[in-house]
């Protein structure tokens, strides 16, 4: 054990508070009140040190994680178990809530699935995230191609009489330079 978490503990043995034994021991010590804690509430190590102490108890300074520990055990109270009447509408109110939240994430699932959705991204924008299907905005069919903006106009046959008609109006124009 190092030998400022072995001085940390004899003081706290002595009675003193983690606050004050912190206090005297200069800067990289800290004393830090977790409060009332279940079993799984602290890091494993620190946890099996702390369901052995008495109350009153300091235990050895212990690794874990932001370094060692020196642990006191000011309060035990024995776990009980609530009559259910007691707890009924809270059991009720968290069964709803999660039968809710069920059916919500199921239902907005079901409504992105069923959405159309036209994404309109100015050209540096796109590929900001992968395309996850097709959509008819990307013209994953192809029918929208001949009406995209710059798209050329279709080509149209003209009947016999209309193209006799744009070639003398074409003579005529060329006859006089005017219109």
């Amino acid at each position: 054990m190092a030998p400022l978490a072995a001085l940390a503990r004899t003081r706290m043995m002595a009675g003193g508070t983690a606050a004050e034994v912190a206090e005297g021991l200069g800067e990289g010590v800290t004393a830090v009140d977790v409060g009332w804690v279940t079993a799984g509430d602290l890091a494993p190590a620190l946890d099996a040190v702390a369901w052995e102490l008495e109350v009153d108890g300091v235990a050895e300074a212990t690794a874990a994680r932001g370094g060692l520990h020196v642990l006191k055990m000011l309060e035990r109270t024995p776990a009980t178990v609530q009559p259910f009447e007691d707890v009924r509408d809270a059991i009720q109110q968290e069964e709803r809530n999660r039968l809710f939240s069920e059916e919500y994430d199921l239902y907005m699932t079901e409504l992105a699935d069923a959405a159309y959705i036209v994404e309109r991204l100015p050209e540096e924008a796109k590929g900001y995230r992968p395309v996850e299907s097709p959509s008819l905005d990307a013209d994953a069919l192809g029918l929208l191609a001949p009406f995209a903006p710059g798209a050329q106009a279709p080509e149209v046959e003209e009947s016999p009489g209309e193209a006799a008609e744009e070639s003398s109006a074409e003579t005529a124009e060329e006859a006089d330079g005017q219109p």
